[in-house]
């Protein structure tokens, strides 16, 4: 007997799901709670969310995901596939990124819209503009070889 938190709902019910006998489930409080504890057991799934590279554009990452969950035990590959996009700016939400990550059926889609440096509908671009460390050949440098490339200093403080 495998016991699990549903996470479905917010509601949150203690499962315990029963290998030996086919699965079954107790204390879910509806029909979903019974499918998310079987499926959980027999082939677990995540919806992957990360980001990806951009160049051209007003921001350096792009936050993505998959439009339907993929098996846990590719999310590593998966990561690592996502990890070696670079997109050009603009790029529209919900716009795919990689079509059939690794073979899943899951596409990986864009989360928002970034739109290509420079470019302000309707504003005046900031002052100072391309020279933030989070913008322009900087940040493409700092997040050349991984997402976890930029680490924030400590912060120093008096004693």
């Amino acid at each position: 007997m495998k016991e699990l938190v549903c996470i479905v709902c917010p509601r949150g019910c203690r499962l315990q799901v029963d290998e030996e006998n086919g699965y079954a489930v107790t204390g879910n409080s509806c029909p979903r709670g019974a499918e998310y504890g079987r499926n959980e057991l027999k082939n677990p799934t995540r919806v992957l969310t990360t980001t990806v590279r951009v160049t051209g554009g007003v921001h350096c990452r792009l936050p993505v995901k998959t439009d339907t969950a993929i098996p846990k035990g590719m999310l590593f590959q998966a990561m690592e596939a996502a990890n070696a996009v670079c997109v050009e700016a603009p790029v529209q939400p919900g716009q795919v990124i990689i079509e059939n990550l690794l073979g899943t059926g899951a596409n990986l889609i864009a989360g928002r819209g970034i739109g290509k440096g420079g470019a302000f509908p309707d504003t005046t671009p900031p002052p100072l503009r391309g020279t933030s460390p989070y913008t322009g050949e900087a940040c493409r440098e700092r997040h050349s070889n991984s997402f976890l490339a930029h680490r924030p200093q400590p912060v120093s403080r008096p004693s």
